[in-house]
């Protein structure tokens, strides 16, 4: 069994401060939003920070236990993470560059594919057994 790379568990500290901040971030666009008349008309669209803190959160508490449960690299979480510059949110932009960066690097990917190999072969062992 492979060991959990490094650059693991720095992308799930990463989404885990970063989850943190973008929640306040969201939070604080919500009271900015109920000042104004415009403000409440794009209520909605204030709501995207939550949603990907919230996955930020999620996911690095589950890229931080040991064993890691996921089978295949949430990169859906860094690209969201990028999307927040739209959101004037900086830090969750470089987050997402960094994260990105590092799922996509040649530790994780070879982890992620012994994770599916090695929970393919306990389900199959499971289904027949």
């Amino acid at each position: 069994m492979m060991t959990k790379p490094s650059s693991l568990q720095i992308v799930a500290i990463v989404w885990i401060v970063s989850g943190i901040l973008t929640i306040f971030w969201g939070f604080g666009l919500v009271v900015a939003a109920f000042a104004s008349l415009i403000g409440i008309l794009c209520l909605p669209l204030s709501i995207y920070p939550f949603v990907v803190g919230i996955l930020e959160l999620v996911y690095g508490i589950r890229l931080a236990s040991s064993p890691v449960s996921l089978t295949k690299a949430p990169v859906f979480v860094s690209v969201m993470e990028i999307f927040l510059v739209f959101w004037v949110d900086v830090f969750g932009l470089i987050a997402g560059i960094i994260t990105l960066v590092l799922l996509k690097g040649e530790e994780s990917t070879a982890y992620f594919a012994e994770q599916s190999a090695r929970l393919t072969a306990e389900s199959q062992t499971a289904i027949e057994g």
